[in-house]
């Protein structure tokens, strides 16, 4: 009995460490993306921007600059972002049925009211 205690305590411990080093690899992206150069001048020119073309570009190389760091690791599904009257910024989300699918998510609502700037959602993130 006191062998099979030792051999969970260290699983346990293993799984933790693996743990540790995910949450720190977020944390480390997030760092990155909030402090990433042309994240920031994209973000401010389009809050200064009432050009839907250009709009459109903008959001497309965000969305792009985004999708390249969740493609490359496979913790993360995918990261949104939103301009300052939360509206998701990547133009596939802003159409059919993303659209209807982003505006049904209740914790989506939640983060919107409680005027969060950053959030973990389920990975089952368009469930119902």
């Amino acid at each position: 009995m006191k062998k099979t205690g030792k051999v969970a305590a260290q699983k346990i411990r293993i799984i933790s460490s693996e743990l540790d080093k995910e949450i720190k690899n977020i944390e480390d992206l997030y760092k990155k993306l909030r402090d990433h150069e042309r994240i920031q001048t994209l973000m401010a020119i389009q809050a200064q921007n009432s050009d839907e073309a250009i709009e459109n570009e903008i959001s497309t190389e965000i969305s792009e600059i985004l999708r390249g760091y969740s493609y490359g690791d496979i913790s993360i599904n995918s990261i949104f972002a939103f301009d300052t009257s939360k509206q998701v910024l990547d133009p596939l989300y802003k159409i059919s049925p993303y659209s209807t699918i982003v505006e049904a998510y209740k914790p989506f609502h939640t983060f919107v009211r409680n005027g969060q700037f950053s959030s973990f959602f389920r990975t089952n993130f368009f469930s119902k």
